[in-house]
């Protein structure tokens, strides 16, 4: 009986994780939503904070935001860009007004497409705020086969979610 309640939770476990599941996508939620599209010029100030935060490398003042204004809430969806291995994917994270990942978009992926990673395991992001753990191997599973993705796709989170709460504060 325990090992069938295990296979029943382990079941309900990876439903809820599937993409549509467990979370309404923002995708879905914005499709009405009023828009304003911006590009945000952060001071040297807030690109220090960030680099104190938890991003040491990140230079980049110009930023690229779409403010979704939904009867519900507001969501915020960054734009960010990183290098693979020697290829750029770009990834769009949807953001909620108090900083969880709501959803995200892999716009672009250059590097060769067995390396791109599965919606399934995008999905660990959902609901996720920015904390010092949110990175491979802590509160992110790593993605085999793909090492440098999974690297790149957290920075690219992590970095959305850095600037997030710089610009909310």
């Amino acid at each position: 009986m325990a090992f069938l309640k295990t296979i029943l939770a382990v079941i309900s476990f990876c439903v809820l994780m599937a993409p549509g599941f467990g979370y309404e996508s923002a995708l879905n939620i914005i499709k009405n939503c009023p828009s304003k599209q911006e590009s945000i010029f952060l001071t040297a100030k807030q690109v220090l904070k960030i680099q104190k935060l938890g991003e040491p490398y990140f230079n980049s003042a110009l930023q690229q935001r779409t403010t979704y204004s939904c009867k519900s809430e507001k969501i915020y969806a960054y734009i960010q860009t990183d290098i693979v291995r020697t290829l750029p994917q770009t990834i769009i994270t949807y953001i909620s007004k108090k900083g969880g990942v709501l959803d995200l978009e892999v716009k672009s992926f250059s590097e060769p497409l067995e390396y791109k990673a599965p919606i399934k395991w995008l999905a660990q992001f959902i609901n996720k705020i920015f904390t010092k753990k949110l990175k491979i191997g802590h509160q992110i599973d790593g993605l085999t086969g793909a090492t440098l993705t999974s690297t790149s796709t957290s920075r690219l989170v992590r970095r959305s979610l850095l600037i997030h709460r710089v610009l909310a504060n």
